[in-house]
Formats: structure tokens, C-alpha cells, sequence
């Protein structure tokens, strides 16, 4: 799976940013079923956009009428990502068998090494 956002703690003006501020890429995907069919919802919607948005051609190239092309494509994108999303949220938890019985669930590593916590400057020490 990509990882669009690395695992990394920021420092602004020399604070920690909190961790409730980034997106959290901790969680496996076979742990979160429903945001992994939110995530498929989207892709799924996007996608089937795209290709609707060809429907003339489509037209052309099945030689049917293009009105007939429109009513089948918005079936299609209306119930398409549902039922895309459902289909990812039962198969989700059956990737869970593919670990062995009884190991630990993994973590995804570390992108970068860990910022040393410190704390800020003491008022008026410059």
C-alpha cells in the first residue's frame, strides 16, 4: 500500500506538533475496513467520473445512442461505488487470516529516526 503521508514528527518555533494534527498512517488497512471502503468509495467514484465523462464517445464506439449511453452510466455511478466500497469492507478483514496464528500485529517502520524530545527554552534564558 502507498503511504501518501510519511510517518515523521514536525517541531514549529521548537514546540512538538501533536499527533492529533497529522493524518495517522499507524493503523494497517486490514485494521480500519471502513476507512479502507471510504477510501475505495472514493477511488471508485473518481474513476467511474472520469470514464462517464466520455460518454459521447462511448456512444460512437458501442454505436448507440448517446441518451441511452447517459441513463446506463448514471446507474453506473450511482450505484457503482457502493457497491465497489461493500465488496472492499467484506474482503478487508480476510486479509487479517494472512497473518499466523498468534503473531503480533506489524507496525509499520519508521520512516525517519525520532525527534529527541526536548523541552522549550526557559523565559528569559537567552
Amino acid at each position: 500500500m502507498i503511504r501518501l503521508f510519511p510517518a515523521a514528527e514536525f517541531r514549529v518555533f521548537g514546540y512538538l506538533v501533536p499527533s492529533p494534527f497529522l493524518p495517522a498512517v499507524d493503523a494497517r488497512v486490514r485494521d480500519r475496513p471502513g476507512r479502507t471502503a471510504v477510501g475505495v468509495w472514493a477511488v471508485a467514484q473518481t474513476g467511474l467520473l472520469l470514464f462517464a465523462a466520455s460518454d459521447d464517445l462511448i456512444a460512437r464506439w458501442l454505436k448507440a445512442p448517446v441518451e441511452d449511453v447517459i441513463a446506463v452510466l448514471r446507474i453506473v455511478v450511482l450505484a457503482g461505488p457502493p457497491v465497489i466500497a461493500a465488496v472492499a469492507y467484506v474482503l478487508t478483514p480476510s486479509t487479517r487470516a494472512s497473518r499466523p496464528p498468534g503473531a503480533a500485529p506489524t507496525r509499520p517502520t519508521r520512516l525517519l529516526p525520532p525527534v529527541a524530545a526536548s523541552r522549550p527554552p526557559a523565559p528569559g534564558a537567552c
